[in-house]
């Protein structure tokens, strides 16, 4: 590794993650010394695991664990010590050991802009925009593409299936 810099390209878990499980990372990049949070977010809650990457013995141990009914995870991210996630039951918030349930509509994509402190999420339907500590910004509707609102009209022209934030500018790109 070059400048004392090490690369993790896979983390190996050695206990089974259920279906639907996510995991998610928040550090900066590790030096031999540092330190690195990892997420898991299962089904059934979030785990929260802090990872020290000294020599010779790097290690990690959950800190941290919530108990919260997320169903099958889309999507999760990590924004410093906040990680949202969007799943079957909804969009959720999860800091300080508890999960706020911000969205109760079947999410299918996530996006966080640390920069902007932004969050997107989005649905079959709309597009939310929440700040970091989870107050709402706005929503728009998507065009409904059947049923009796087939052709109503909205900003993104079908179900949200991918959504990402141009970095640095924050532009918000909706798949």
């Amino acid at each position: 590794s070059a400048a004392g810099r090490r690369v993790f390209s896979h983390v190996a878990v050695t206990s089974a993650l259920p279906a639907g499980s996510r995991l998610t990372v928040s550090g900066s990049s590790a030096t031999p010394s540092s330190s690195l949070t990892v997420g898991a977010a299962t089904p059934t809650g979030l785990s929260e695991l802090h990872c020290e990457l000294a020599e010779p013995d790097a290690k990690c141990v959950v800190v941290a664990a919530v108990h919260a009914l997320f169903g099958e995870v889309v999507s999760a991210r990590a924004a410093g010590n906040v990680t949202f996630v969007a799943a079957a039951n909804g969009l959720f918030r999860c800091a300080g050991g508890h999960c706020t349930h911000l969205l109760e509509s079947a999410m299918t994509a996530l996006a966080v802009h640390e920069a902007t402190d932004v969050v997107a999420a989005g649905s079959r339907d709309k597009v939310w925009l929440f700040r970091i500590d989870g107050a709402m910004i706005r929503w728009e509707w998507c065009t409904a593409i059947d049923g009796p609102d087939a052709g109503s009209g909205g900003v993104v022209d079908g179900p949200v299936t991918a959504l990402e934030f141009d970095e640095p500018s924050g532009d918000l790109y909706a798949g």
